[in-house]
């Protein structure tokens, strides 16, 4: 048997309250503060109950509930899918960041972190040896009197809740597009 991955695709979303208001904007037809009948996106909605509209798809006329968002697909289709399927299919576009866009987001003063990283509450920070946020770092336990200043450098927070300093990327983490902003 072959195996196939789905193709990422932009799709357009909205919600079972965000569609209520969309067709209360859209129509004249309320009933009861309800829209009941309005076109979405060239389709004809007809509402069933306070809690379900009738959405024409490809595949015949399906319920859209509050458990589902309704997806606008690549040409033009809508279907309704439940929440929790969704959640697991879909992410939002531009959540993840270029290695690029991770090192920008340090020198503004975020904490970023790998989605592939395996150990949990790890990120990395810009830190210059003076206290930051609630950790400090004391790079000098012995006098260096002649020392003017403690450069920047990237330190990770690792899974076992220690400060790593001086912390170099991997030509994987520098290659990778899951970088994300933590807080």
């Amino acid at each position: 048997m072959t195996k196939f991955r789905k193709k990422p695709v932009e799709i357009e979303v909205i919600t079972f309250d965000e569609f209520v208001e969309y067709g209360k904007q859209n129509t004249d037809n309320i009933v009861n503060e309800m829209p009941w009948s309005f076109e979405y996106k060239g389709h004809n909605i007809t509402h069933a109950n306070d809690k379900c509209y009738l959405i024409p798809t490809l595949e015949g006329t399906m319920n859209f509930t509050p458990d589902d968002v309704l997806i606008t697909g690549v040409q033009g289709e809508i279907y309704p899918c439940k929440i929790k399927i969704f959640n697991e299919t879909y992410e939002p576009i531009g959540s993840y960041l270029s290695f690029g866009q991770a090192i920008e987001a340090l020198k503004e003063g975020k904490r970023v972190a790998r989605k592939g990283w395996n150990g949990k509450g790890m990120w990395l920070h810009i830190a210059n040896g003076k206290h930051h946020d609630s950790y400090s770092i004391d790079l000098f336990s012995t006098d260096y009197s002649e020392v003017n200043e403690v450069l920047p450098s990237i330190v990770m927070k690792t899974a076992d809740d220690k400060i790593l300093v001086g912390w170099l990327a991997s030509q994987t983490d520098i290659l990778a597009e899951d970088w994300m902003i933590v807080e």
